[in-house]
């Protein structure tokens, strides 16, 4: 049995969600039990990074003979920038600048 995570993303500002899908090929049967890093246990999982610079999400896979095999990603998460905003101190009035 083989697992693979697949995001929707693997780089991502923080804040902003990932969706992240567990793809199994082999094992026993065609029913899986799934178990997240993040506490989920179906196929797929929305995430919401907000660690920089990554963040690291798991799932275990088992099959119908209790066979387990783990795969992982790493989510790139990029700072929300800062914006700073200075005014230039110059007067307009009814579209004219004073002095």
């Amino acid at each position: 049995m083989t697992v693979t995570i697949i995001p929707s993303s693997t780089v991502v500002c923080a804040g902003n969600g990932v969706d992240l899908t567990a793809s199994v090929a082999g094992g026993t049967g065609t029913t899986y039990s799934y178990n997240w890093s993040n506490g989920a246990s179906v196929s797929s999982t929305s995430v919401i990074p907000t660690i920089t610079p990554s963040v690291n999400y798991t799932v275990n896979v088992q099959d119908l003979n209790g066979c387990i095999k783990t795969s992982a990603i790493t989510i790139s998460v990029n700072p929300i920038p800062s914006i700073t905003v200075t005014p230039n101190n110059q007067l307009f009035v009814l579209g004219k600048r004073l002095p």
